[in-house]
């Protein structure tokens, strides 16, 4: 999957044209618009434009039950919130500390787990990878490349570091 934020008030926002060019490059990732304060009416407009495989929402957002998309719902583990949009069958976990001791965090979470499809996007390591993938069992991972040292240049090398340790899982 590759997420692209589409509320204008986050320093990652890009705008819908820019992510249809990067999306000519790529083949075979399933789509993930990311949205924040954004109103259902200008979600309603980019889920139209850019047709994506997933919408990703804050857990205090609400959409109507019209579109028809699947939910990321987006969830802040220090906020504490336990409500999530009726519509979502995934939570990303944000904020995590994922330890396996007994703490109400870590049962939380793999309740959770139990419940949706988990992604966890942050509180992991390359070298605690492991113990997290035994411990929760995520879906997924939510994975960030950084800021750019140029235009177009990166350094993944943190990504890369994760994704080795897992493919070694």
């Amino acid at each position: 999957m590759i997420g692209f934020c589409f509320d204008s008030t986050n320093v990652n926002y890009i705008d819908v044209a820019t992510a249809l060019g990067i999306l000519g490059w790529l083949s075979g990732v399933k789509i993930v618009a990311e949205f924040g304060e954004n109103t259902v009416e200008e979600i309603e407009i980019i889920c139209k434009d850019l047709q994506p495989d997933f919408i990703s929402l804050s857990a205090m957002a609400s959409l109507s039950a019209g579109i028809e998309i699947p939910i990321i719902c987006r969830f802040d583990l220090a906020q504490k919130l336990i409500t999530f949009p009726p519509l979502a069958a995934f939570v990303l976990v944000q904020n995590a500390s994922l330890t396996a001791g007994g703490s109400d965090a870590h049962a939380f979470v793999k309740e959770l787990g139990e419940s949706y499809h988990l992604f966890l996007c942050d509180g992991f390591t390359k070298d605690n990878i492991h113990e997290v993938q035994r411990v929760y069992q995520p879906y997924g991972y939510s994975l960030k490349g950084g800021k750019e040292l140029a235009p177009g240049l990166k350094n993944f090398d943190d990504l890369a570091e994760i994704l080795e340790a897992l493919e070694t899982n």
